[in-house]
């Protein structure tokens, strides 16, 4: 009986990481397709994040930035991997991730593409029976102009 309670906890170990993975993509998805009621549900009701230039205090103040600072003509597709969750609790986890990301401005006559790249450090609560970000914090590495290349502009995120 103590194995099948052991192994009932590893099956829900394994569903709560794949649960916030999800989460993860929903999040980056939601940012690129500007869809900020989806936004919205990947954030606890008490978040808080540190885009490095912005910091939020609260869940609506992240979603308003982006649905009406966001640049109209600014294009981001998120390429992210080595998503490490560990879970801390029975409602509560925390990750890393890194990320690259094309950027893109197609303002009239400015079009501009751009490479940056960032890791990011979570901390998730599993609210209502969701799971949600509760605080995300992105360490920036680099964002440089495209034709100038990534090594030419780096900042370091020690």
């Amino acid at each position: 009986m103590a194995d099948i309670v052991a192994l009932e906890r590893r099956i829900k170990r394994l569903e709560d990481i794949e649960e916030i993975r999800d989460l993860k993509i929903r999040y980056v998805l939601a940012i690129e397709h500007r869809q900020a009621d989806v936004l919205n549900d990947c954030f606890a009701e008490e978040a808080t994040a540190d885009f490095g230039s912005r910091v939020f205090d609260d869940r609506e103040s992240v979603v308003r930035w982006f649905k009406e600072g966001w640049p109209k003509h600014f294009l981001q597709i998120h390429h992210g991997h080595d998503h490490r969750i560990r879970i801390t609790g029975d409602t509560t986890a925390e990750g890393t991730q890194s990320l690259l990301v094309m950027v893109g401005l197609t303002d009239g006559s400015t079009k501009k593409a751009y490479w940056a790249a960032s890791t990011t450090d979570d901390q998730y609560v599993k609210e209502n029976g969701e799971w949600r970000i509760r605080r995300t914090v992105i360490h920036l590495a680099f964002f440089t102009e495209y034709e100038k290349g990534w090594a030419q502009d780096t900042v370091s995120h020690a």
